[in-house]
């Protein structure tokens, strides 16, 4: 009973975590690659630092501008790459018939690892140190998780070997 409810919340945590792929994928190839684009082309005009500007209240330069939405093109792409860890890991759980397995930890590892540059990637001007904080505090208690999985690992070996 407890496998089955695991099972299906894995399912729809994955089907959840490709509609954040298929977003991320849209955002990349219609935001983050003409934004690349331009950024080299040295396009970041007038027009882009007023906007800035009033949206983030203070002043802003071309540079700004440029790094601004460098790190939120940089941040898209790490967002993929954790939304894919995380899909694998949700696929790992559904399939296998219990979560303590070498596989299931070696992907949450991946998944802490994306999740560490995600929160540590800042967007510049727009970083916001409580949100650090909240997302390395998550990060710690998935760390937590991981630790808790090994250790589950290692009691199920050693119950495994003395049968």
């Amino acid at each position: 009973m407890k496998h089955e409810k695991i099972t299906k919340l894995a399912k729809i945590l994955k089907n959840i975590f490709m509609v954040f792929i298929i977003v991320d994928v849209i955002g990349l190839v219609f935001l983050g690659f003409p934004i690349t684009i331009l950024i080299l082309r040295g396009e970041a005009g007038p027009y882009l630092v007023d906007v800035f500007a009033k949206i983030l209240q203070q002043s802003i330069t071309p540079i700004d501008v440029k790094l601004i939405l460098g790190s939120f093109t940089l941040l898209l792409l790490a967002t993929l790459i954790l939304s894919v860890d995380i899909k694998n890991l949700l696929k790992l759980i559904e399939k296998n018939a219990t979560p303590f397995q070498k596989d299931i930890t070696q992907q949450l590892r991946k998944v802490i690892k994306w999740s560490l540059i995600v929160a540590l990637l800042p967007v510049w001007k727009v970083w916001d140190i409580s949100s650090l904080l909240y997302n390395l505090i998550f990060i710690a208690l998935l760390y937590l998780l991981l630790l808790i999985f090994e250790y589950g690992i290692s009691l199920q070996t050693e119950v495994d070997e003395t049968l």
